[in-house]
């Protein structure tokens, strides 16, 4: 199926328009969209898991610097730590969905078509579990930091 959309078709909400509008939490559950979107969620996973030291960082230096000492202050910077954890699941799970979607590569794996099939339905639910990690412990990090800020 080609994903065809004409100007109307964005513009006029009674018309339905066949694009995919939830691209890049979608990939893992529409193997279609595979295709569509090639290494695009690998490489912001990527981004995301080169991002999320630099930003650790910064909030040790901005906390060393103004002398920020308190139990929530304390709380946040656990919480930040731990998100590199959910930034490497993320990316190690867009890497394994990227790489067992390329023919080239179950190509040269040899494996049975059933073992490639159970694999890539392992590589979905490893995603999505992922994502949903990742999210949490970015919102845990960003909600005890609010915490720390405005009580």
């Amino acid at each position: 199926m080609v994903y065809r959309c004409t100007r109307s078709s964005y513009t006029s909400s009674s018309s339905l328009c066949r694009w995919p509008l939830w691209p890049w939490s979608s990939r893992a559950l529409w193997p279609r969209a595979r295709t569509w979107m090639g290494p695009m969620p690998l490489i912001l996973a990527l981004v995301g898991l080169i991002a999320t030291p630099i930003a650790t960082t910064a909030g040790e230096n901005l906390e060393d610097r103004l002398g920020l000492s308190s139990p929530a202050v304390d709380e946040h910077t656990s919480a930040g730590d731990v998100v590199i954890v959910g930034s490497g699941c993320l990316f190690g799970a867009a890497a394994l969905l990227y790489l067992i979607g390329l023919p080239l590569v179950t190509g040269r794996l040899r494996l049975s078509q059933s073992a490639v099939t159970t694999v890539d339905a392992a590589a979905r639910v490893l995603a999505v579990a992922a994502a949903i990690v990742a999210v949490y412990l970015v919102f845990r990090a960003g909600d005890t930091g609010s915490r720390a800020v405005w009580g």
